[in-house]
This record gives C-alpha cells, structure tokens and sequence, in this order.
C-alpha cells in the first residue's frame, strides 16, 4: 500500500516510463487488443478461404490488421505514436452477408451463426478499446499525476483501518473470509525455495479432478489455492 503512489509518478513526461504504465496499463492493453485478433483470426478459420465469402474474408483482414498495428505499437512502446494512431479513428464497414441466391445453407448458417457473431464481438471490443484514448497522451499524463495526491491519502487511510482491523481481530481472536483465503494458501504454500508445502502434496494425490465454476470470478488468491489443489503438469487434465 505504501507504495501505491509511485505508480502514479511520471517524472520524464513520458507515460511508456511510468510504474502504472508498466506493470498495469501495458499489460491490459496487450489482453485487449491479443483477445481481438484471436477472434477474428477464428472467424477466418471458420470461412477456411471460401471464395464465395472472399468480400468478409477481407473486411476481416483489414480490421485484424487495425488490431495488430495497434498491438505492435504497444509491444514496441511506440505509445505516443499508439494514441495517434488510435485517435485518427477507424471506420468500420458494414459486414453484409453473401447471397442468399447462390450461397449454400451452410455456408450461410456458418457466416450467421460463428463469423458474423465473432466479427461483431471484435468490433464492439475494439470501440471500447478506443475510450482508452479519449484524452491526448500529455493529457493523459496530467490526469495520472493530478491523481496522485489522492491516492497518497486513500492509501494512508486504507493502512490505518487495515492495522487497526488486524489488532482488533487478533485482539478477539477473529478471523474474516479473507483470513480464511490466506491462511489456506500460507498451509499450501511451501517454504523459501520450495513451491509446495506436504499439504498441497497431499491434496493434489487425493482429488481426482478439480473443478471451477465461474472461473471468472476468481481472485488472484483463490485462483493461487486451486492452482496448488490440481495438478502441477496440464497434460494430466485434472483443472477444469
């Protein structure tokens, strides 16, 4: 917690050299961007070159290299040139359907039902990417470092309810859900310089198959929990 604030200091004006940048903005821009081209890239694995949808096909090419473009920019650190590029817009255009005339019904279920579905989500995705980059990179940066005498203070007031929460608990010998979190991991986790503990060794020789629902709403801690429940080796497909 202490050290939150200096997430927020940029002292070269540059956002590519600042810790929130870095360690938080990089990497959820990549996902974003990653999880777009996967999903046209399966919508042109699902037209498989049909020369009767070759107008989608392309449509698709060309907005799969809006995505990557945007995606080197990033992976290259190019930021500033990434907000100029992003910023000068992009025009979607409307993704029609081959003709019904001369289309088998397949080939028209498939385009209905996968490729149009997966080109919109794409597309959709990439317009909420976009409000990323409603403020110019400079602005960018004074909106980062305005913030940052706020978060100096929200985390001075986080840290003295925090100590103030742990004496009162220890105090009354309480415990939270978020103890119980912990201290399962600390139980499964092994000691310096070893990545499990005997328990976790135990565990994972007694569950057959570990099995998540709503995967997506796990926290990182739960997701460290299962993580030493399952075994360590994917190939023995026990995490699902």
């Amino acid at each position: 917690m202490e050290t939150l604030p200096a997430l927020y200091t940029i002292p070269s004006g540059k956002l590519a050299d600042s810790r929130i940048y870095q360690e938080i903005i990089r990497k959820q821009w990549t996902e974003e961007l990653t999880y777009l081209i996967q999903l046209v890239d399966q919508a042109l694995s699902l037209a498989n070159g049909d020369t009767l949808l070759e107008k989608q096909i392309s449509l698709l090419n060309n907005e799969r290299a809006q995505y990557n473009h945007a995606l080197t920019l990033l992976e290259d650190n190019q930021l500033e040139a990434l907000f100029e590029f992003i910023q000068s817009g992009y025009k979607f255009d409307t993704l029609r359907g081959p003709s019904k005339k001369t289309t088998p019904e397949e080939i028209l279920e498939n385009f209905d039902g996968k490729i149009k579905h997966l080109r919109n989500e794409a597309k959709e995705g990439y317009q909420n990417f976009e409000g990323n980059f409603a403020l110019t990179h400079d602005e960018q940066v004074e909106v980062i470092q305005a913030t940052k005498d706020y978060i100096t203070v929200l985390a001075n007031i986080t840290k003295v309810f925090a100590d103030a929460y742990q004496a009162y608990k220890a105090e009354n010998k309480f415990i939270d859900f978020n103890d119980l979190e912990h201290l399962t991991l600390q139980i499964l986790k092994g000691d310096q310089g070893v990545e499990v503990s005997e328990a976790s060794v135990y565990y994972r020789k007694k569950f057959e198959e570990v099995l998540v629902d709503e995967y997506q709403d796990l926290n990182a801690i739960q997701e460290a929990i299962i993580l030493r429940l399952a075994q360590p080796d994917p190939s023995l497909g026990n995490y699902f």
